[in-house]
């Protein structure tokens, strides 16, 4: 079961998301325009987020997408480089944020670096609410956001490949991490032996952190210090990643 304060989001990205396998099908069935070499069954992952950015605003023509959005992330590091999204969404009408990243599975490592990009997600978009203004005349408080994983399979690469496309929903949980949950998943055969999937996990709860500004009688907004420990020690969004993770145990 979805919680009731996700389900505007989730709806969209399902929405989208089967309205990116019709796309894909449409043109995929004509027998003349194969997209991949005789020895090496691949479409690439642009691909992907290109036509799920289209059929999202499609459906939500006020959003605003993006694809390699350009971010400065720290990742660690004493000075910021700019690290890049695959996909980015702004959806005012139902007040929410997508990150995307989008992968080709067609081995364990790329499914491990996959994971990799959904916590990268969640890092970087924790170094934009502390940031410098980037997204200028968007109160990023007043949204909630989410981490979007879209990916493609031919299940008859290999053993593995198949037993991820007839288990995906088992294999998606392995794409949660201890700041966040699968909320929504699914998986569609576009043609024999090749899938498309999708996974929605989220990453922050604009009325959570409302509650926990009052609680803590601090004003919205930016932290004054860059510092993400800084911020959830003002904030408290160590409450905050608790009340998300509510969210599992509700699904669950």
């Amino acid at each position: 079961m979805i919680p009731e304060e996700h389900k505007l989001a989730s709806t969209l990205v399902r929405t989208a998301f089967k309205t990116m396998c019709i796309d894909y099908h449409e043109v995929l069935r004509v027998d003349s325009f194969e997209p991949w070499t005789k020895d090496r069954q691949t479409i690439h992952e642009s691909n992907q987020v290109h036509r799920f950015l289209e059929c999202l605003r499609s459906l939500s023509k006020d959003s605003i997408c993006w694809m390699e959005l350009p971010v400065p992330f720290k990742g660690g590091k004493l000075k910021p480089e700019l690290a890049h999204i695959d996909g980015f969404i702004v959806a005012p009408a139902i007040k929410s944020i997508f990150f995307i990243e989008a992968k080709r599975l067609s081995r364990p490592s790329q499914l491990d670096n996959l994971k990799k990009d959904m916590d990268r997600i969640f890092d970087i978009s924790h170094e934009i609410y502390v940031g410098d203004d980037r997204f200028k005349g968007i109160n990023l408080f007043e949204y909630d956001s989410y981490a979007i994983a879209l990916a493609d399979i031919w299940s008859d690469k290999s053993e593995w490949t198949r037993n991820v496309a007839e288990d995906w929903k088992h294999t998606s949980g392995k794409l949660e991490s201890i700041y966040s949950y699968v909320l929504d998943t699914d998986i569609h055969q576009i043609l024999p032996n090749y899938f498309l999937t999708f996974t929605i996990q989220p990453i922050f709860c604009a009325e959570e952190y409302k509650k926990e500004v009052e609680l803590e009688s601090h004003k919205p907004g930016r932290a004054s210090d860059p510092s993400i420990l800084v911020w959830s020690d003002d904030a408290g969004f160590e409450a905050l990643l608790a009340s998300v993770n509510i969210g599992k145990q509700l699904k669950n």
